[in-house]
């Protein structure tokens, strides 16, 4: 065999003669592609085309008569599911043995002039055009009509028609050259030389075998015996053809080692005409390419594909499927392309730092996932959905809806509680500098913002005497344990304990909310008093055991130092110190530190191993008991109305806060 561009085949005649040897030695031959695919037609219904002038010193319709009938003999294999259709003539000389060119037909050609460059003892040449998966999407034969005189009747000193054209089509639907094992004088039709006259021109039953093996029909091929299987035929470097390997019959009565020719023979991966031809757990899909190719169905944010593969989707069949290739990046990891990612795009941060996989979005049309926020560079409208806190804010003018300072040119948002936050022009509270019709309020951390309407009452910072909430800048007044006065305070969350320099966090009961209470030179929780006056939480009480130290109320059934929850009547229940526990001696009393965001050891939340967090004194905690409470009524430490009042702060502190 001859190989033009890796793709020809062609028949020469035979100068020489061969030992004669028994005819059951021939075998039929294929070719596999590098993945161990057989290179064949993934259909056996095949097309073709003719040349109608024929071979040239041939009149009449006898040459084309020979054709049909060549392609009728391969037809008639009993065992083999091939049919060939013949859709009318041809008079393109341009085909792929002669030039390279495809035109999407099947065309049998002969070539009359010098642009037949094989030699003289080639008759004919196929070139059969393949996919990587051995898939053949076109084969065209061209004969030597330049060199060679033809015949259709028997003539040793002529080529005979159909001899060469059953040969060819052989080439053209998969078939190779039988290399050896037969009689020079009656060679097999797949062999590499025509015999004299027609002796070429039948096929012998191991040409039958070798189109049932390509195209079976009623299922797989079957086999008893190797020699049933074909052999592989390859070429060397210089073009010579050699059998690199011999498929044998397994035990189950197929041909082995080869894909797609029995039950299970094709992994993940591989190219495959039916879902029985996969391996288990796999099925044959088709790729948007057209090539079907056994993997299985996937979930894409999963990612469940074997090894070496990745979940993609195939958008010919709407289906998710595992490709060959690296497992596909996620959501925020970084890329350097957008084929890498799941969401198929890879994108720019904000900052500039990389690039990273997202979500596309456009800034005038769809949306982000929730929690997420797109930007768009200033070149172009499509941009990547990011994490808010990635997303540069566009500053708004004065008047602008806003949810916080950072959102506003002039750094300012503010809104009275229950109404929406708008930007405000900043303004000196010592020197108002605002426009007619507006005021300088006071608007918390000395700031202040130009509102309009007509300046309000000054309101009273924290420590400040009150009688009603609308006093307090805090829009907090909460009254004296005992006494009608009330002081200003703020309220404080539980979550992260926030107060302002010199006053800590104290809960009165409730698991979220405190209230921010001096605590520059007080005691905390446990430690030794004489009055309320001297304890952050303005609560001194004497327990059973005649013992005074500071405490605080139950928050939540809880208390910090391994303290027990105790029942003291009116005030609720307080943290009391273990049976036999003294309190501690504070000398000088704790200083406050100045952060404002400390929780004075309160210890709440406690941790997961049960240690509060802050002070963690651990010793033995036997019952406790309630007895009586002294609480300081300077308007320094302003300890609170106690017990059952706590209840009532809670719902104003959240319409004051938006909590």
């Amino acid at each position: 065999m001859k190989r033009l561009l890796d793709t020809g085949y062609a028949i020469v005649i035979a100068l020489a003669l061969a030992t004669v040897v028994p005819a059951t030695t021939w075998a039929f031959s294929i070719s596999l592609t590098p993945y161990n695919n057989v290179v064949r037609w993934d259909t056996a219904n095949l097309t073709y085309y003719l040349d109608p002038n024929g071979a040239p010193d041939i009149s009449g319709t006898a040459d084309i008569d020979a054709m049909h009938a060549a392609f009728a003999d391969w037809q008639a294999v009993s065992c083999s599911a091939l049919t060939f259709q013949y859709l009318g003539t041809t008079s393109n000389k341009s085909i792929l043995p002669i030039t390279g060119k495809t035109n999407g037909k099947n065309e049998l050609v002969f070539i009359n002039n010098s642009s037949w460059k094989f030699g003289q003892y080639t008759l004919g040449v196929t070139s059969p055009l393949y996919y990587y998966d051995g898939k053949i999407f076109e084969a065209d034969i061209a004969f030597n009509g330049y060199l060679q005189s033809w015949t259709t009747t028997y003539n040793p000193w002529k080529v005979d028609v159909k001899a060469v054209t059953i040969h060819e089509i052989g080439h053209y639907f998969g078939q190779q050259h039988v290399l050896k094992g037969y009689d020079a004088y009656d060679p097999p039709t797949m062999a590499p030389q025509t015999g004299p006259g027609s002796t070429s021109a039948s096929l012998e039953e191991d040409d039958k075998l070798g189109a049932c093996f390509l195209y079976p029909k009623g299922g797989y091929y079957t086999c008893s015996n190797n020699d049933d299987c074909p052999y592989v035929v390859d070429n060397y470097s210089n073009g010579d053809e050699y059998y690199s390997k011999k498929v044998n019959c397994d035990s189950e009565g197929y041909c082995t080692g080869l894909a797609g020719v029995s039950p299970g023979s094709v992994d993940v991966g591989g190219t495959c005409a039916i879902s029985s031809d996969c391996k288990s757990g796999y099925s044959c899909e088709s790729m948007d390419s057209g090539l079907k190719m056994c993997t299985k169905v996937c979930d894409p944010y999963a990612d469940n594909c074997p090894d070496g593969f990745h979940c993609q989707k195939v958008y010919t069949t709407n289906k998710n499927v595992c490709i060959a290739g690296s497992k596909k990046k996620k959501d925020g990891d970084a890329c350097s392309s957008s084929y890498e990612c799941e969401t198929s795009f890879c994108f720019p941060t904000p900052d500039g730092s990389g690039m990273f996989c997202r979500v596309a979005c456009t800034s005038t049309g769809s949306a982000c996932p929730d929690g997420k926020k797109c930007w768009t560079s200033s070149y172009g409208s499509t941009g990547g959905c990011f994490p808010p806190d990635q997303v540069p804010t566009i500053k708004m003018p004065l008047g602008s809806d806003c949810a916080g300072d950072y959102e506003c040119t002039s750094d300012i948002c503010f809104g009275d509680p229950g109404t929406q936050s708008l930007c405000r022009q900043s303004c000196d509270l010592g020197a108002p500098n605002c426009y007619a019709g507006y005021y300088c309020a006071n608007i918390g951390g000395d700031r202040g913002a130009c509102l309009p309407g007509e300046p309000q009452p000054s309101l009273k910072d924290d420590g400040a005497a009150c009688g009603s909430n609308e006093e307090c800048l805090s829009n907090w007044c909460v009254n004296l344990v005992g006494t009608n006065q009330g002081y200003c305070r703020r309220a404080c969350n539980l979550d992260d304990w926030a107060c302002p320099w010199g006053t800590s966090c104290i809960s009165y009961g409730s698991a979220d909310f405190g209230v921010c209470m001096p605590s520059v030179n007080k005691s905390g929780t446990g430690d030794i008093c004489t009055n309320g006056n001297k304890c952050v939480t303005g609560i001194c009480w004497t327990d059973p055991e005649g013992q005074s130290y500071c405490t605080q109320n139950c928050i939540s059934g809880w208390c910090p130092n391994n303290m027990d929850c105790v029942d003291a009547d009116y005030f609720g229940t307080l943290c009391a110190l273990p049976q036999g526990t003294p309190p501690q001696e504070v000398t000088p009393p704790i200083p406050d530190t100045g952060s404002g965001g400390q929780d004075n050891g309160s210890g709440w939340p406690p941790t997961d191993s049960g240690t509060p967090q802050g002070d963690t004194t651990t010793t033995p905690n036997p019952p406790g008991g309630g007895s009586t409470c002294s609480a300081g009524l300077d308007a320094g430490a302003n300890p609170l109305a106690l017990g059952l009042l706590a209840l009532l702060w809670i719902p104003v502190v959240r319409r004051r806060f938006g909590l």
